[in-house]
């Protein structure tokens, strides 16, 4: 019970100091952002998946452990991973999933837990295919926007990484560092040694 309350504690304050609950009227801050890629920069995992489970998490019925099945990894998530568990807090702040149903989740790491999210993580229910294939394009948009660097930074995998339409994918052969180029520049550089095939 202690190690619960102290980690509702820990929590509390890593949501006050990333700025998501305002201190002089303690009301949630959880305004759409714009940016999209907030998102994608700010949290430690973004998937698409469907909820499978929902299991109470402490005794006091406050805090419940959502399982999803991996849909579409987006970052923070093993592209062989098949299911991920996050903690939601119901009934003081958290979004509510229904088992069944499928969502875009954003969530981030906090003490002694592996991945957490809440109201102000900006999860979508995704109704229909159409909606999933609009989010991934519109994830994907922005991704490629990203500079590969900037991609692998925000937790992207290497693999992952999103190149801008007409370019491609490098790695530079010297140090591993990433770039986006045009396929005939690719050719020239992989001729030249400074690229990896």
């Amino acid at each position: 019970m202690t190690k619960h309350v102290f980690l509702l504690g820990i929590i509390s304050m890593i949501i006050l100091i990333s700025g998501q609950i305002t201190p002089a009227s303690s009301q949630l801050d959880c305004a759409v952002k714009s940016d999209y890629s907030f998102y994608l920069l700010n949290f430690d995992a973004v998937f698409i998946g469907t909820t499978v489970n929902s299991t109470m998490w402490d005794a006091n019925k406050d805090w419940q452990n959502i399982q999803f099945k991996i849909e579409f990894p987006v970052k923070g998530i093993d592209k062989d991973q098949s299911t991920v568990d996050i903690i939601t807090s119901e009934n003081n702040d958290g979004f509510q999933f229904h088992v069944g149903s499928k969502y875009l989740v954003h969530a981030g790491k906090a003490y002694d837990v592996d991945l957490f999210t809440g109201i102000c993580s900006n999860n979508k229910m995704l109704s229909t295919e159409d909606e999933v294939t609009n989010q991934l394009s519109k994830i994907d948009n922005i991704r490629s926007s990203m500079s590969p660097l900037r991609q692998i930074d925000s937790g992207v995998s290497i693999n992952d990484v999103s190149c801008s339409h007409k370019k491609v994918f490098v790695i530079k052969n010297s140090d591993g560092s990433p770039a986006c180029v045009f396929l005939e520049t690719k050719e020239k550089l992989i001729q030249r040694g400074w690229a990896v095939k």
